[in-house]
């Protein structure tokens, strides 16, 4: 269920989780029916816990997450880090700014990639194929039943007999791990019986479970186990397994999965390696949910969230979902040529709108009709390749400058600019206002953005303002990995120090200072 966000810088030190920052167990939390609630008050930027996957395995030993070409400003390995399954066909939020060429994640396509989130369609371009033999690491051999480890072959052949609930080869290794693990810690099993199973999962789950146990060596199945939690735990793996860029695969964590999501959280998840983060992004009181996003909903439009929810099976009661608050990623502008007001579309159904200055109400016709305006104008904006063509198009449709289809527009721009291109500046600038009007809480994407704005300020030899962007990006940093964070702790440096030339700034980023003009 959780779709994680990694740090946006990745550096060839692996960040370390802080000292300070507590295990679930001693945190100051508790587990109650509405989900994890803190006993204390959390300040901004603090980690609240921090947990290391209970198993991790790749997605394939003999084919890579995708072939990144690194020769641009963060050495971002993937920002979103994401759970593995249930393939949502909506529109998810991935515009990374530059470089990802080769990789399916490439997001140089307007700001949707339709993540399929190494699920069954595997967008990452894994073979899951388990025709070819799978060999195990030493380390591996001890995370799993003896038996098991012995005959791995056998047990990849019933694995790709039974793909429809082990056709992935993480979700495969794992589960043969996890059940090693219970044996050891009787403990893990009722932790993970409690965790969500997507309804459609069931049937398959279920005949694997009844065909797995006449399949694996009973010394490997721990007697406490039955049919039915075996096939609730395979439905765990394909909910709750986190990819981790940093093996190429997923883990599976104990405590991360209770807390609940909120389009609007309070807090960050972020990984190091195999161990997630959870960061209070705003003031916490005692007593309130923890939440954050599961899905990564950033810039989503209501109806892509609504589709996403219901997809995953989850219930959100933040503003947006409840009605409280507008889309403000379905922006337009007033009918009435005088008025400069926005146009937002109510997220109840029927969906009506009113103008934040005149007050004119729209229909639910009126609403339903700019359906096709925004279609057209997504089609028109395809081919631009300056902000002179978006801003001509967007003030020819009825849309507002900060719909979520300008927004798309202008991300992909920005992913083709060099940054000394004239338009690499405004651009930018214009993509962070559009994120301060429609997302009220931090995320890694807009640090990208802000880290997109100083590069181009650097080489254009704006450096206060450069400084100024770097100041915000670390605001924003500590937000979403905490203050000793490697990623945080980067940008302050840059924000201190910022480089003056384009060689220091190559430097600082460790790129070669022949690249770093062009990004893409």
């Amino acid at each position: 269920m959780p779709r994680l966000v990694r740090p946006t810088r990745a550096l060839s030190t692996a960040a370390r989780t802080p000292s300070s920052s507590p295990l679930f167990p001693s945190a100051r939390v508790a587990t109650t029916a509405h989900g994890v609630v803190a006993t204390s008050a959390f300040a901004p930027s603090t980690v609240i816990f921090h947990e290391t996957a209970i198993v991790a395995s790749s997605f394939d030993t003999s084919h890579h997450h995708c072939d990144h070409h690194h020769d641009h400003t963060c050495d971002h390995d993937h920002a979103h880090l994401h759970t593995c399954d249930h393939d949502h066909d909506h529109h998810d939020t991935c515009n990374h700014h530059r470089g990802h060429e080769d990789c399916s994640h490439a997001h140089n396509a307007p700001a949707h990639c339709d993540h399929a989130h190494a699920h069954d369609q595997d967008h990452c371009d894994h073979d899951h194929d388990h025709g070819h033999v799978e060999t195990l690491t030493e380390a591996e051999r001890g995370t799993m039943a003896t038996a098991v480890a012995a005959d791995f072959d056998a047990y990849m052949a019933f694995c790709a007999a039974h793909d429809d609930a082990l056709g992935r080869l993480d979700i495969a290794k794992n589960l043969v791990k996890i059940l090693h693990a219970i044996a050891s810690d009787a403990s893990l099993l009722p932790d993970l019986l409690r965790l969500s199973v997507l309804s459609d999962r069931v049937p398959d789950c279920v005949a694997t479970a009844v065909a797995l146990r006449s399949h694996l060596p009973p010394a490997s199945l721990p007697a406490t186990v039955s049919d039915s939690d075996l096939a609730h735990l395979l439905g765990v793996l394909h909910n709750h397994a986190q990819a981790l860029d940093s093996i190429d695969g997923s883990g599976v964590f104990r405590y991360i999965p209770r807390l609940h999501h909120a389009c609007r959280p309070n807090v960050h998840v972020a990984a190091d390696g195999t161990t997630l983060r959870a960061t209070a992004m705003s003031p916490i009181a005692v007593g309130d949910a923890l939440t954050f996003d599961t899905l990564d909903t950033y810039y989503w439009t209501h109806a892509d969230r609504a589709a996403a929810l219901v997809a995953d099976e989850v219930a959100c009661n933040c503003d947006w979902c409840t009605g409280a608050a507008p889309d403000y990623a379905r922006a337009y502008r007033c009918k009435d040529p005088s008025c400069n007001g926005v146009v937002l579309p109510t997220t109840t159904t029927p969906t009506t709108a009113t103008c934040s200055c005149c007050n004119h109400v729209w229909t639910v016709d009126d609403v339903t009709a700019m359906t096709v305006h925004e279609a057209a104008t997504a089609s028109a904006l395809q081919p631009a390749t300056t902000l002179a063509d978006i801003e001509a198009i967007v003030a020819a449709s009825p849309l507002h400058w900060t719909h979520r289809v300008c927004y798309d527009a202008l991300a992909q721009l920005s992913t083709t600019l060099r940054d000394d291109d004239t338009d690499a500046v405004d651009v930018r600038r214009q993509l962070l206002a559009c994120v301060d009007a429609v997302v009220p809480y931090a995320h890694p994407t807009t640090i990208e953005h802000y880290d997109a704005l100083a590069a181009a300020l650097v080489v254009q030899g704006k450096i206060e303002d450069a400084t100024a962007a770097y100041a915000a990006a670390f605001e924003m940093a500590c937000c979403c990995f905490g203050v000793d964070h490697e990623t945080t702790r980067f940008y302050k440096a840059l924000n201190e120090t910022t480089p003056r030339t384009r060689a220091a700034w190559a430097h600082m980023y460790a790129v070669d200072e022949d690249n770093i003009v062009e990004r893409r």
